[in-house]
């Protein structure tokens, strides 16, 4: 068995040429992940968890990854989306406030996966524009370059929703914690607990709305059933992140909910209206 004369950080010990195909590194002096040293009959790295013999990736080592990645009771995405909707708040107030972060799927990568999921579903249903706007040949040119740019505009949110989100994350968190900033809860705690929320809404537009998008008649109906959903789950999840107890509870994070919709449709519509009306 042979050694690499390397610098230390990088000397492993390599196994047989037959098997060099497969495997690149086997417990030797250290990590590959974190370079703290390993002991030979560690099956671990004590710095970063990672397993001490790493292998070239294989067809047979990346389908149980994704496979355990998916389903496994600890951490997976579908067990946190499982746990969003049936105690969003509790999800949420246990990852932020309570410092359980290894029980859940990571707020920020689901965020970005649901998003990527999104995405992908308005490629393939086109929800904000399957009905675009057909003009006579006759049309005043004004009338006809305002309804291009309206359905320009659509096809941008189409294809940029995460940016919209992502936009409206600061204005929902900021409102939420100024209203509730007596319970002593941080921007950045507040900030995930609602990163967690609009994951969840988001992942049920994908995966339930939007591929039903063609059963609503406009894309302003298809827009009103997902604000009325998310307003509701909203509301939910922000009184069990408080934990507020009786309709007051409901009262007050519905009523926070509402004025949050209320300044990110003022804000947003505004641009909107401003480049419908004067864009180029």
């Amino acid at each position: 068995m042979n050694t690499h004369r390397l610098p230390l950080r990088f000397q492993f010990r390599v196994v047989e040429q037959t098997e060099l195909d497969r495997t690149v590194v086997v417990r030797g002096s250290a990590c590959p992940n974190c370079d703290r040293p390993v002991e030979e009959d560690f099956r671990f790295c004590a710095g970063c968890g990672q397993r001490a013999a790493v292998g070239r990736l294989a067809l047979h080592d990346i389908v149980p990854d994704a496979f355990h990645a998916l389903v496994h009771a600890d951490k997976s995405v579908l067990s946190l989306m499982k746990a969003l909707a049936l105690r969003p708040g509790v999800v949420a107030r246990e990852y932020a406030l309570e410092g359980k972060r290894k029980r859940y799927f990571n707020p920020f990568a689901f965020l970005v996966l649901v998003l990527g999921v999104c995405i992908t579903m308005n490629a393939l249903v086109h929800p904000y524009t399957a009905q675009a706007h057909l003009l006579p040949s006759d049309a005043d040119p004004a009338l006809r370059a305002i309804f291009v740019r309206q359905d320009r505009l659509n096809l941008l949110i189409e294809r940029y929703q995460n940016v919209v989100t992502f936009a409206a994350l600061p204005i929902f968190t900021t409102v939420f914690w100024l209203f509730f900033r007596r319970r002593n809860v941080r921007f950045a705690e507040m900030l995930t607990a609602q990163i967690f929320f609009v994951g969840f809404v988001h992942a049920v537009e994908a995966l339930v709305l939007t591929p039903f998008a063609h059963v609503f008649p406009n894309p302003l109906a298809f827009n009103l059933t997902r604000i009325a959903f998310q307003l509701v789950y909203v509301t939910i999840a922000y009184r069990q992140f408080f934990q507020l107890e009786g309709w007051t509870g409901f009262v007050r994070t519905g009523l926070t909910t509402l004025l949050a919709f209320a300044l990110w449709a003022g804000a947003s519509m505004s641009v909107m209206y401003l480049y419908i009306m004067y864009g180029a």
